[in-house]
């Protein structure tokens, strides 16, 4: 499969102020430190699992995939494509954030506040799926020390890839 460059590092910034660009640069970050957390990963480091109980990277990947799916099917009405192969689903991922980011960025405020997530608000999105992204995506980086195959260095504050910090 392809790579999927879009969020290999974030240049520039919405047009606008409203939600769904707020939105839409919280995608861009999610992208971004995804993008870094799963660059590179060794066959070893997909079935990598901290503890018996705790999924694997790959499960997390998945995990995020199915959050994604769930944030476009609730915001949407679109499913996405499951992915033919495990190491598919990071693309597909990459892609749907992109996806996701790209139909928020001019959404507006007033079409933003109708959209219902899990029988809630939007607002529910943010702390919800969003958030939990961010904590899966720190898993991965977490679990790819500990097995020995970190990630590379980005600065997710100024949105640079490695070596351009």
């Amino acid at each position: 499969m392809e790579e999927h460059e879009y969020f290999r590092e974030l240049t520039g910034y919405p047009e606008t102020v409203s939600g769904g660009a707020i939105i839409s640069r919280l995608l861009d970050g999610i992208g971004f430190r995804f993008y870094w957390a799963t660059d590179s990963l060794r066959p070893e480091d997909f079935t990598f699992r901290l503890l018996p109980e705790v999924m694997s990277v790959n499960e997390l990947i998945e995990h995020i995939w199915q959050t994604l799916d769930w944030i476009s099917r609730s915001a949407r009405g679109v499913k996405f494509e499951i992915p033919p192969e495990v190491d598919g689903y990071r693309n597909s991922v990459l892609a749907k954030i992109q996806d996701l980011r790209d139909y928020f960025e001019n959404l507006p405020d007033g079409e933003l506040k109708d959209i219902i997530i899990g029988r809630q608000s939007f607002w529910h999105m943010i702390n919800g799926p969003l958030a939990d992204m961010l904590t899966h995506i720190g898993q991965i980086n977490s679990f790819r020390r500990v097995s020995g195959n970190p990630a590379s260095q980005s600065n997710p504050f100024r949105g640079k890839p490695p070596k351009e910090n």
